[in-house]
């Protein structure tokens, strides 16, 4: 072997040596700038999950602490159960009158299928309303008749007044009698 051969296989062996190097360099560059994208992927990932189990936490928190206000508002609506088919719905009625002077003489309800809402109301899933119409005792203090209204208004909603029909005693200005009042009533059914 010459110098001249022996000067030419290094020079080769050097560039060879560089343009592997170059290679090497930019292929482990790929994969190291992929590995950086997959761990900021992941550090989002545990930065969402993080806050959503924060969010989690606040949510479980905040139904603990409102458990009055889940639970008054489980009995806005009554259901089918609470209301025993009417029987519920009659003591219900029965003790708002008692609390309130006003006798009751009886109940009339549909027979079968639920009464249309009213104009404007749209129901929830699940939830049915059933017109009832009350007949009170007679003769009835104007006041106590009121309250007894009233009250059937505070009622939860589970009772809306539709109409009321009343006559005035023509002995006594202030009691009215033959009187009748439409009451919508919601159940879940």
């Amino acid at each position: 072997m010459t110098a001249l051969l022996l000067h030419r296989i290094l020079i080769g062996s050097m560039i060879g040596i560089v343009v592997a190097g170059g290679a090497g360099y930019y292929l482990l560059s790929g994969m190291l700038t992929q590995r950086v994208i997959e761990a900021d992927h992941a550090k989002i990932d545990l930065d969402i999950s993080r806050s959503n189990v924060d969010t989690l936490r606040n949510l479980d928190q905040q139904l603990k602490n409102n458990q009055d206000i889940i639970a008054r508002a489980q009995d806005i609506v009554g259901t089918a159960t609470d209301f025993k088919y009417q029987d519920q719905a009659i003591n219900d009625l029965n003790q708002l009158a008692a609390a309130n002077g006003v006798g009751i003489t009886g109940y009339s309800f549909p027979s079968g299928a639920s009464a249309p809402p009213q104009a404007g109301i749209t129901l929830p899933a699940g939830v049915k309303s059933v017109l009832v119409t009350i007949n009170t005792a007679s003769p009835i203090a104007y006041q106590n008749y009121l309250r007894f209204l009233r009250a059937l208004e505070l009622n939860l909603t589970r009772f809306q007044i539709t109409g009321v029909d009343v006559t005035p005693d023509g002995q006594k200005p202030d009691q009215i009698t033959n009187s009748s009042i439409g009451i919508m009533m919601y159940v879940r059914g």
